[in-house]
């Protein structure tokens, strides 16, 4: 799927946070009101509860996955446990630095997406394990995990997600800034 504007709600958690989606007009009333049509199906909720995670304050945020987490098991579908197990462990990721919570995290989305094996799943967790591998000062391993997550995205047409790990590998090679890395910008 290639960029698409919708009227929320709509897209699902991987086109939405690949930023293959763009969902317009979303706060927190239609979050609620989303929610609130969504119970009775655990799917639908889940999706529900991504949106509203991408609008709320950081407090709600972890109640909601938590909650999405608590709906993904009762939805039995792979791909939305690993969807919202990826959220989970990439807003621990921009939260702070690298402790055992985050790693646990990861760790989670790990297994999650073991079960898809889908391009765009594999290229996100390859952008987990950089951004890792960049925390702790391994520019080498990070930009070999972009280089692999892009490939990754690239399969799966996430063009959006595509040109973001371009930018974001080529930042970690400006950081680099070995005449090889500076030569290729």
């Amino acid at each position: 799927m290639n960029s698409t504007t919708v009227d929320a709600p709509a897209g699902t958690i991987a086109t939405e946070q690949s930023g293959e989606t763009s969902i317009n007009g979303y706060d927190g009333t239609e979050n609620d009101k989303a929610i609130e049509d969504a119970k009775g199906d655990p799917c639908a909720s889940v999706y529900a509860r991504y949106l509203a995670i991408r609008s709320a304050t950081p407090g709600d945020r972890e109640r909601l996955v938590a909650e999405a987490q608590e709906e993904g098991e009762r939805c039995s579908d792979d791909r939305v446990r690993a969807e919202i197990a990826l959220v989970n462990a990439e807003l621990a990721l921009e939260s702070g630095s690298l402790n055992t919570a985050i790693t646990s995290k990861v760790k989670l989305a790990e297994l999650a997406a073991e079960r898809v094996m889908q391009a765009d799943v594999l290229g996100a967790m390859e952008m987990m394990r950089a951004e890792i591998a960049r925390r702790a000062d391994q520019i080498d391993d990070a930009s070999v995990r972009a280089e692999k997550a892009i490939g990754h995205y690239k399969k799966r047409g996430r063009i959006m997600r595509e040109l973001e790990t371009i930018l974001k590998l080529a930042d970690m090679k400006q950081t680099r800034a070995t005449p090889q890395d500076l030569a290729g910008l």
